[in-house]
């Protein structure tokens, strides 16, 4: 989380106001605030990420 200007980062730093329903060591997941669909989250890496590169192996479980 090195990124000031990032929401996201401002979110997994609690700067932002967000509807967590998940966390764990590596990820957050909260309430979209314009859903697609009803129920939709959205899933951010702990770890400041920039770009495609994914800050992780996102088919690993």
């Amino acid at each position: 989380m090195t990124d000031d200007g990032c929401v996201f980062c401002a979110i997994a730093r609690g700067k932002a106001d967000a509807s967590i329903v998940h966390e764990d060591d590596s990820v957050f997941a909260f309430m979209d605030l314009q859903p697609v669909t009803p129920g939709h989250l959205l899933v951010i890496p702990k770890a400041h990420a920039v770009g495609p590169r994914l800050a992780g192996d996102p088919f690993r479980i």
